[in-house]
């Protein structure tokens, strides 16, 4: 019960806080006052808060509006493909030397350095030591290769395909059967169906690496990125960091243009039963598609935490 009890009490004096700002449900959802936000004038945006808790720890995020939806036809595969590269030569970190460096500093790939491809984006994290100025530098210095000094070198290229090739081979398997076919209902001709993360393997093994590299010259752009950085650290100071850094990526002339691949509406009520030998368990879903709306104001906010409540 006291355990409860303190739960109740520290509610009520969030929610007491938030009341206190009087907020309207039209106002503008307020941006957290901590949080240093910025755009240079190459397109790129940053996000930067001070955070004493853990000390002399800090998250490195670079956040790349890319994913596999934007992959032409024979780039399948090649999102995922970029994540893999960025880990392996870099400009200032030859031939593996980025992981060797992030291992010497003490961190372990998976828990503190890491990264993601999805459909819409890819994501690269570090946690960096912050007790010595060098490893900030140096930790801003690997996202700064991660967005525009990845080398793509053919040689490196072929090294990495079997690697994705047998991360593709451990994901085989029942519920990835049956995902692929529900997939395909769920997202209703859209082009989400048509771009699955992983790829093809007949991509990854046999892609020509002009596509790759096609892939990260298009969209590994400043306009389309973010840097995100939270930890213990002089937050000012943080900021002229960080602009001085990555305000040298030039800016982009004449980019491609970075569409969205809409789920296509639809009045009837799609349905998909999938079976495998191999399915450890029976499982139904159901799905309520709503339009994309913006969570922009405190209304919208409440709806969220409605909808939430009701799901």
């Amino acid at each position: 019960m006291r355990k409860l009890g303190l739960l109740l009490l520290t509610t009520l004096i969030s929610m007491t806080a938030v009341m206190a700002q009087s907020l309207e449900l039209t106002d503008k959802l307020p941006q957290d006052p901590n949080v240093i936000v910025g755009t240079l004038d190459n397109g790129m945006k940053y996000y930067i808060r001070e955070n004493a808790t853990p000390e002399k720890r800090a998250e490195f995020t670079l956040v790349v509006h890319a994913g596999s939806v934007l992959e032409d036809e024979d780039q399948q595969g090649l999102a995922h493909f970029n994540e893999h590269m960025a880990f392996n030569v870099t400009k200032n970190f030859p031939k593996h030397e980025l992981i060797e460096y992030l291992e010497s500093l003490g961190m372990k790939f998976g828990p503190e350095v890491n990264a993601y491809t999805s459909f819409d984006e890819t994501v690269y994290g570090i946690k960096v030591p912050t007790d010595n100025e060098e490893y900030v530098d140096k930790g801003l210095l690997v996202l700064y290769d991660w967005a525009s000094q990845v080398t793509l070198e053919t040689e490196e290229i072929d090294a990495e395909r079997g690697i994705i090739h047998e991360e593709w081979r451990m994901g085989q398997g029942a519920m990835d059967r049956m995902q692929r076919e529900f997939l395909e209902v769920l997202f209703h001709n859209s082009q989400y169906a048509k771009r699955l993360p992983i790829g093809t393997m007949e991509v990854v093994d046999n892609c020509d690496p002009e596509a790759l590299r096609r892939f990260y010259r298009d969209w590994y752009r400043p306009d389309l990125m973010a840097v995100v950085v939270v930890g213990d650290f002089d937050a000012a100071e943080m900021e002229q960091k960080i602009i001085n850094q990555f305000s040298q990526i030039p800016k982009r002339e004449n980019p491609r243009e970075r569409f969205f691949a809409d789920i296509h509406d639809h009045d009837e009520t799609l349905v998909c039963v999938t079976t495998d030998p191999e399915s450890p368990i029976s499982m139904v879903e159901i799905f309520y598609k709503h339009p994309l709306k913006a969570t922009e104001t405190v209304a919208d906010y409440r709806e969220d935490i409605i909808s939430m409540l009701m799901s």
